[in-house]
C-alpha cells in the first residue's frame, strides 16, 4: 500500500507539471490520458485523472461475451468515479475481421473479403460496445482504424469499410 501511494503521489506530481507546462503554451487543446483496463497489477489508478481534461480507456483488451461486457461496464464506472465524472471516451475499440495473429490469416482470398463468420464476430463485438456506450452514458469512442484495409504490421483489419470502400456491417452497427 505504501508503494502504491508513493507511485500515486510521484506520478501525480509529474502529470501536474507536464499539464501545467503544456497549458502555458497551448491553453486551448484538451489533454487526455489513455489507460488500459483496471486490474490488480495496475500500480496507480488515478495519478493522471485529476490533471487532464478527459479520460480514455482502451477497448482492444476487452473480449466478446457477457462477462467481457460487464468488465467494460465496470471499468467505465470505476473510471467515472476516479475521474470525477470527467468526459470519458473508449479508444481502440475493434475486433479484426482477419484475426490478429501471426499463426495465419483468416481471409477469403478468392473473393478478397473477410469470411462471413469473422465479419459477424466483429459486428457482434461492436454491438456489445455500442450497448455499453449507451448503458453507461459514455461520451465518445474512437474505434480502431476506421478505414478498412489490411494492416500488414499487425496482421489485422478493423475497418468499418473494406478496401473497396463498401460499408461493412460493423459500420452500420456503429
Amino acid at each position: 500500500a505504501a508503494f502504491r501511494r508513493f507511485c500515486e503521489d510521484y506520478f501525480s506530481s509529474v502529470w501536474n507539471k507536464a499539464v501545467t507546462d503544456i497549458k502555458k503554451y497551448d491553453p486551448n487543446h484538451l489533454i487526455g490520458n489513455r489507460l488500459g483496463l483496471f486490474s490488480p497489477r495496475t500500480v496507480a489508478f488515478n495519478f493522471a485523472l485529476k490533471h487532464v481534461d478527459f479520460n480514455s480507456l482502451e477497448g482492444y483488451t476487452v473480449g466478446l461475451g457477457e462477462e467481457d461486457y460487464h468488465v467494460s461496464c465496470a471499468n467505465t464506472a470505476v473510471m467515472n468515479m476516479l475521474g470525477n465524472n470527467k468526459p470519458l471516451i473508449w479508444s481502440e475499440v475493434g475486433m479484426s475481421v482477419t484475426g490478429m495473429t501471426n499463426n495465419g490469416l483468416f481471409w477469403d482470398h478468392e473473393n478478397e473479403e473477410p469470411f462471413d463468420y469473422m465479419q459477424k464476430r466483429s459486428t457482434d463485438y461492436m454491438s456489445q460496445f455500442v450497448k455499453m456506450f449507451k448503458t453507461m452514458n459514455v461520451n465518445g469512442a474512437a474505434p480502431w482504424w476506421w478505414p478498412g484495409g489490411f494492416r500488414m504490421v499487425e496482421m489485422s483489419d478493423c475497418g468499418f469499410c473494406g478496401p473497396t470502400g463498401k460499408l461493412r456491417p460493423i459500420g452500420e452497427v456503429y
